[in-house]
């Protein structure tokens, strides 16, 4: 008898059959079976067991079998579809992890819109300087920043369910990914699209469809420059995750841009 742990459990519901279900309905080879069961099992019980280490052997089996399955030059839809959920799934996991240290900080009773607005606006401009430069390891930077600053002024602005804006920002994403290419070389519009974010969120702040565009935006960013957009996310929250620092004004200062007389 198969002993099946509760994390590969939902709603007490064993899931391992319906898994094995899915896998012989697809009639696929004995490799990529494996492959695609392993991103689904993944899938089903990262957040019941090791988050987002779960989440990376997911990615890790839908790459190979992506990698295996281009090859037979069979239909890729269900599998972007899967990409997109792992995608989407991550980055839900990252945005809990950055508001839980927002709040542990206080920001979320201390900050204010005003003075996140500000915050991202910075980060927004350090991403065009590291565009405009072609430093690669900026941009990286600025484009997990912003993220970070945009969860942030959600909380405290109109606190929207931030998991819905993470799920249709990838479909933005995904539905113009074929069209970046023509932005490869034309520095000019990434950066009048990055503009796009400040102007928006100085304006109007942080409403729904500001956040969406934004994080397509970034997320289109990143492609053009051959990073993973998730990978930017979890760089930003490790370098912040033991910062210390202070409220100054309704925004976030960190202890090493703190002058002699506010330490």
């Amino acid at each position: 008898m198969r002993n099946n742990p509760d994390h590969y459990k939902i709603d007490g519901k064993d899931t391992i059959e319906t898994i094995i279900g899915i896998v012989d309905n697809n009639h696929l080879k004995t490799e990529e079976s494996i492959y695609l069961f392993n991103t689904l099992k993944y899938l089903v019980r990262f957040n019941n067991k090791n988050g987002e280490d779960d989440l990376m052997k997911a990615k890790d089996y839908l790459e190979r079998l992506m990698e295996v399955y281009k090859k037979g030059e069979t239909k890729m839809n269900g599998l972007k579809q899967i990409s997109t959920a792992a995608k989407i799934l991550r980055l839900n996991l990252l945005k809990e992890k950055i508001e839980q240290w927002a709040i542990e900080r206080e920001l979320d009773k201390k900050g204010t819109v005003e003075g996140q607005q500000i915050k991202t606006a910075e980060e927004v401009a350090e991403l065009i300087i590291g565009i405009s430069k072609e430093r690669k390891e900026t941009i990286k930077d600025s484009i997990g920043d912003i993220y970070v600053t945009l969860v942030i002024g959600n909380i405290l602005d109109k606190k929207l369910d931030f998991k819905e804006i993470n799920k249709s920002s990838c479909k933005l994403a995904d539905k113009v990914s074929l069209n970046l290419d023509k932005y490869k070389d034309n520095k000019q519009a990434v950066i009048l699209c990055m503009e796009g974010i400040t102007t928006s969120v100085l304006q109007c702040g942080y409403k729904n469809d500001i956040l969406e565009n934004a994080i397509m935006n970034l997320m289109g960013a990143a492609t053009i420059y051959d990073l993973n957009f998730a990978d930017c996310v979890k760089s930003a929250y490790e370098e912040i995750s033991n910062r210390k620092g202070k409220m100054i004004n309704g925004t976030f200062v960190k202890e090493s841009d703190l002058s002699d007389t506010t330490k």
